[in-house]
Order: C-alpha cells, then structure tokens, then sequence
C-alpha cells in the first residue's frame, strides 16, 4: 500500500496519485511517500519514478540491514529498525527495518512490516493538518524519535524484572535452575537491545556530521535530541548488564556455599560412623580368642562405646563450630 502526502501553497493534500507527486515541486512545498508493506510492483517506482540507487533500492527489501546513513548528494537513504514487543512468544521483541529516503522537498518511506508509529504520524497529519509546518528533516525526526522511543519500554521492562530477581534472591539460600534461566534470559535480552541501540548511535552521530542535516540547525537540534535518548539507553542497558552479572555471581556463589554445606553435613556424618564401622567390624570378626566374644554384657558394651564415640564426635564438632 502506498500513501501519500504533499504540502503546497499552505494546504495538504493526501492519498493522491503517486504520479503526481513529483509535479510542481519547489521550495515551498514538499510531499512524503510510505510505501507500507509494498507489493514487488510498487517498489519498482523507487527505480522507475524516484529514481534512487540501486543499492539503496536494494537494501530495501526482506533482508535485515545494519542501521546506516548514506549520503547520495541529492538525498540521504537512512536505515533505522523498530522493535515490536511479543507477549505470546519466547522472544521479547521483533526487529523490523525502517528505510527513509530524505531528500530537500520530499521523504520517502519503506517498510514492509506495519509500523504503528508511523500510521499515528499518518493519521495525525490528516486529521490535523499539522503538516503544514512541517520540512521533510523534521518529519524524518518524528518518524526517527517514535522508532527510539519504542526502545524505552522493552529497557525498563527488563530493569523492572532485575529488580524482582534482585529481591528474591536476597530471601533465598539455593538460587533454583529456573531463576537462573531468567536471568540468562534477561541477559540475552540486554544483548540483543545492545546490538539494536548501539548502530542507531552510530548512525546519529555519523547523520549530526552531515552537511544535509546540519544546513537546518533548527532541526539538527531535534536529531541531537535522539542521539541522547540513546546514550541515555545505552548507559542504562550497560549497568543493568552489570547488574545482571552481579546477580550471576551472586546466585553461583550461594549456589557453591549450599553444596559446601551439603558435603560438610555428609562429611560429619562419615565421620561419626567412621569409628563406628570400626568398632562394629573388629566385634563382628567372631574369632574365639576375643575376650568379649562370650562376655555377657559383650553386646550392650559395643553398643555403649559406639553411642559414647558418636557423642563425642558431636560435642567436639559442636566447640568447633562446625555443627
């Protein structure tokens, strides 16, 4: 589906032909195309009728691009990618690439998956007609900041989690198998957010260096806006990676000291029925020599030293604070 918008002599005109677009544009106005989960056809007219490069045309389709900025003197091809958030699946989120073409009196638009940011801006430009003040920098900027801004929730989504984990862990002795996964589960998440955020810096701060953005200074102050959103995200999902180590240690270090404990009771208790077992077996030889074989207090006599020798392995383990 492709729609479209032109901004002319004060008015705003949407959902005309394609085609005529590129009609009768100067100064004063300007005109954007989304090229919403576009047939094979309609992308041809970035070729046949906007006539972009074939590269850039190129990396416009299903394969996921690194998010970039090119310059092609004439216009700036912009790859950026959007999160969606999946409740139902086993991964948080999905990535999705948003390509823009920005030119000095137009905005192209390219995705081919639906993207909720940009039907909002849409429809907000239809119903109020805000448009009007707008330039195709400052739209590209809209379009840009509510792909960023998707990325706050899925961030403080996973601080919230840590927050959890951070408290029960505080309130248990053996960390189970299944907090463990969760944590490693969040800390893919991390990862994943990083490998997302980190390239969308990158590229603000390669875009903030170009000389079409920063023709309008107006608008470059907008951009700036961004790339803090982004060093702000990045310094939060750098100490919530730490957090998520600490935890980690935290949680094999109570882990170990349960075992320790474990193998330190089997131990005490080895050996109490070390020198039980001994005297058990030196009883147990049934040769006729033995002075208490035919004793009659014999049995009640082995009985009494294993009793006293278990006893006062404890009490000794006791002034030893290992028990």
């Amino acid at each position: 589906m492709i729609r479209t918008l032109k901004v002319k002599a004060g008015k705003t005109i949407t959902n005309i032909p394609v085609e005529l677009l590129t009609q009768d544009v100067n100064k004063d106005s300007w005109y954007w195309v989304d090229f919403n989960q576009p047939t094979d056809e309609e992308l041809k007219l970035l070729d046949t009728l906007f006539h972009f490069h074939p590269l850039a045309i190129e990396d416009c389709g299903p394969s996921l691009q690194r998010p970039k900025v090119e310059n092609y003197d004439e216009y700036l091809f912009i790859v950026v990618h959007a999160v969606k958030e999946r409740r139902n699946e086993r991964k948080r989120f999905g990535v999705h690439e948003v390509n823009l073409f920005l030119g000095e009196n137009f905005l192209v638009s390219v995705h081919l998956d639906d993207q909720p940011s940009i039907d909002q801006l849409f429809t907000s430009f239809e119903k109020k007609n805000r448009s009007i003040e707008y330039t195709p920098n400052y739209l590209a900027y809209l379009i840009i900041d509510h792909i960023v801004d998707e990325f706050f929730p899925l961030v403080e989504y996973v601080e919230n989690q840590l927050n959890k984990m951070e408290e029960k862990i505080f309130h248990i002795k053996n960390p189970t198998d299944h907090l463990i996964n969760q944590i490693f589960y969040l800390r893919r998440s991390l990862l994943s957010l990083k490998k997302i955020v980190l390239p969308h810096r990158d590229m603000l701060s390669i875009l903030l260096h170009d000389d079409f953005i920063n023709r309008d200074r107006r608008t470059r102050a907008y951009f700036m806006d961004i790339y803090d959103h982004l060093m702000r995200l990045m310094d939060r999902i750098d100490n919530q990676r730490e957090i998520v180590s600490g935890l980690l240690e935290m949680c094999l270090s109570l882990q170990s000291k349960h075992m320790n404990e474990i193998m330190k009771i089997l131990t005490i208790f080895g050996t109490i029925f070390l020198p039980i077992t001994f005297i058990s077996s030196v009883y147990g030889m049934n040769f006729e020599g033995m002075p208490e074989l035919h004793w009659k207090y014999g049995y009640p006599f082995a009985l009494g030293l294993m009793a006293i020798t278990a006893i006062g392995f404890v009490i000794y383990f006791k002034r030893k604070h290992w028990l």
